[in-house]
């Protein structure tokens, strides 16, 4: 690992290596990667791949979300969004996070275990 650099247009055996090694161990379908430098890139890349295969700019969430500090992460990040002047756009849906130990759909004394969201 002291030698492997990651980082986007640093392209070296190491990494050619490592790659091949990686995908050996995947379904031959996932033969594709793609290295990025952060969580905010890994959620952008996400994000496209998502709304490329579905054709669709929908995206579900849960409420308190952080994705990244990249625009359109902001746009569907209720941590961020609720800050911003522009709010929640029409395209995110937020749903509550099934908290079973504070939230609203907690186990109670019944021992049922089941959250049910409405």
């Amino acid at each position: 690992m002291a030698t492997l650099v990651t980082a986007q247009g640093f392209i070296n055996d190491s990494l050619s290596k490592y790659v091949k090694e990686l995908t050996s161990h995947l379904p031959d379908t996932l033969n594709v990667v793609y290295l990025v430098n952060s969580g905010s890139e890994a959620n952008d890349l996400a994000l496209r791949l998502a709304r490329s295969h579905t054709g669709h700019k929908d995206v579900v969430v849960f409420d308190e979300a952080y994705h990244g500090n990249l625009g359109n992460l902001i746009d569907i990040s209720p941590k961020m969004f609720k800050r911003m002047p522009q709010g929640k756009k029409d395209f995110v849906h937020v749903i509550p996070y099934p908290d079973t130990y504070r939230g609203p759909h907690r186990n109670d004394s019944s021992g049922s275990g089941v959250c049910v969201f409405t």
